[in-house]
This record gives structure tokens, sequence and C-alpha cells, in this order.
């Protein structure tokens, strides 16, 4: 069975030789019809078991995200209970002043690590600018707007392509 491209390609290749021929006769009329509704269908036919591929992975992915979000969310419950466990093995050790403690299968050290953490108690906002970190990124919807007007030229930026995209209902 011939892919999408070749099947494209036969139809381009038939409409150069029908633009290129002076004349048509009723046997070539008929023939070129006999084509057409031949690789038409093969055409119909090949789109759709591609469409039917394109459906299975936007379904399967669909599925798998899903999946990925339940995991994720178990993940992330797990992590609490380890911290929440840690925790209480931490003060449970300081209570006990075992800073260290060597189990049949483990070594348990406690200790503090790092540098304290700070809690802010004024907003960002409040803070004087050399505490502050400043991120500079493009704005691309401004840019676009700029370019459309003409208050910038293509030395700053250009518009690229739209993309191609397709419906299928």
């Amino acid at each position: 069975m011939p892919t999408i491209l070749e099947i494209t390609d036969e139809l381009l290749h038939l409409l150069e030789r029908l633009e290129a021929s002076e004349g048509l006769d009723e046997e070539t009329t008929r023939l070129v019809d006999a084509y057409l509704l031949d690789v038409e269908q093969a055409l119909e036919d090949k789109v759709d078991r591609y469409v039917a591929l394109m459906r299975e992975l936007e379904l399967r992915a669909q599925a798998r995200r899903k999946e990925a979000e339940r995991l994720l969310a178990r993940a992330r419950r797990d992590e609490r209970q380890l911290a929440f466990l840690r925790e209480r093995l931490i003060a449970a050790l300081r209570r006990l002043g075992r800073m260290k403690l060597e189990t049949r299968r483990y070594r348990v050290a406690v200790y503090q690590s790092g540098q304290p953490p700070v809690a802010l108690r004024v907003p960002v906002e409040a803070l004087p600018d050399e505490l502050v970190r400043i991120r500079r990124e493009p704005d691309l919807k401004a840019i676009r707007q700029a370019l459309e007007e003409g208050r910038i030229g293509a030395d700053i930026a250009v518009l690229g392509e739209p993309k191609w995209t397709v419906r299928i209902t």
C-alpha cells in the first residue's frame, strides 16, 4: 500500500501531466478518472488508518498522563509520610540525647546541616533592590504586537510561520 506522501506525489504528477497535455480524448479521460478513483480511495483508507493511529496515541497519552498524576499523588503522600517519620525520629533521638545509633541494618546520625533557613517577615516588594533578584525574560506577546505595529524591526525579532495543525472530528 502506498504511503500518504507517495499518493500525494502521484496525484501531483498526474495533475502536471494533465496540464501539460494539449487535449484529452475519451480514453485518456476514462483512464484518468479510474486512476483518480483508485488513488483517492487509497488515500482515504491510508488517512483513516493514520488518524486511527493518532487517536490511539492520543488516548494512550491521556491514560498514561492520568496514571502519572495518580502515581505522583501517591509519591507526594509517601514523601509527606517520610518527612513526618523523619521528624519523629529526630525528635525522639534528640530527646534521648542519642545523636548516633547503630542498628542491625542501619547507622543513624542526627545532626544539623547547611545554613539556617531565612524566614521573611515583610513582603518581597518591601525589600531593598540589593536583596531582590530580578529575572529578565522576553515578553513575546508585546514583541509580536510591536512587530505587527512596526515599532521594532527585523534586527530585533521576526515573526515565524504559524504552526499547521489538523482538526479531527
